[in-house]
């Protein structure tokens, strides 16, 4: 009897627990709603789709994290994190003069950097120029280490490689041509190497990739900028002040595409 109590005891106290445990909020990290912007969340097939407003037609540049924890995205001339899968987003740099290219953990220090510099189809980050000693939640100009520390920092851009078999990469889809508007601008697709095998890894999507990266859980992500190379072309229709069509059409948003590749496990 006595040990029936003490289980109906600590059910009720796990019960009260998760009662009052709350999920994540941005809102915890910022006081200034203006620096906050909402993420709209579709799933097409397996992959998920989050589109995020911008303030200009340029895509994400890198990643750092994971969308299941807290998730870091650079966008050129700004920083953005989310802690909620990616509904809410915290500009925690709403503003650089310089252009962000990628983030690294530098030791326990986030570094991003404002220049890269490709090696044998890998980049590498070069010239840090914010830091972070506290997980991101504020970046500045004073560094934690000596800048040797900084160099080359190996990058996941656009190719990733796990295990010592498999690659993704994306490629220029120089084959691309719309049935009414033709331009030299193309989208891209994604490549899966295994071992000597070479197929292309379907997505929902005709985009211009930015960045490619996988995360410790094996979520592949696809970073794009705001383009729009639709086949259906009339929803899109975009005239200048002269009158001419503009093709491909630019939004001021970015996406952001993942799913779990089997691979990676």
């Amino acid at each position: 009897m006595k040990f029936s109590y003490i289980v109906r005891f600590f059910l009720l106290i796990s019960l009260l627990f998760f009662a009052c445990k709350k999920d994540k909020s941005i809102n915890e990290y910022s006081e200034i709603d203006n620096n906050i912007i909402n993420g709209t969340i579709s799933k097409i097939n397996d992959w998920y789709q989050i589109k995020i407003p911008t303030d200009y037609s340029h895509g994400i540049t890198s990643m750092y994290g994971s969308i299941e924890d807290t998730l870091f995205i650079s966008r050129m001339f700004d920083i953005i994190m989310t802690v909620d899968k990616g509904n809410t987003w915290l500009k925690v740099v709403p503003f650089s003069n310089i252009g962000l290219w990628g983030i690294a953990k530098v030791k326990d220090e986030l570094v991003c950097y404002s220049s890269i510099i490709t090696k044998n189809d890998l980049s590498f980050g070069y010239s840090p120029v914010l830091f972070s000693v506290d997980n991101g939640k504020t970046w500045n100009s004073n560094r934690k280490y000596s800048y040797d520390e900084y160099e080359e920092i190996s990058l996941l851009r656009t190719h990733i490689d796990y295990g010592n078999i498999i690659t993704i990469k994306s490629q220029k889809n120089i084959n691309f041509k719309h049935p009414q508007f033709d331009s030299e601008e193309k989208p891209d697709y994604l490549i899966l190497v295994n071992n000597n095998d070479t197929a292309i890894l379907a997505t929902p999507y005709v985009d211009k990739i930015t960045n490619l990266y996988h995360d410790k859980n094996g979520l592949l992500y696809v970073g794009t900028e705001g383009v729009v190379f639709e086949p259906d072309y009339s929803a899109y229709n975009f005239k200048t002040q002269s009158g001419i069509i503009r093709y491909p059409t630019r939004q001021n948003v970015c996406f952001l595409y993942y799913k779990k590749l089997e691979a990676f496990n």
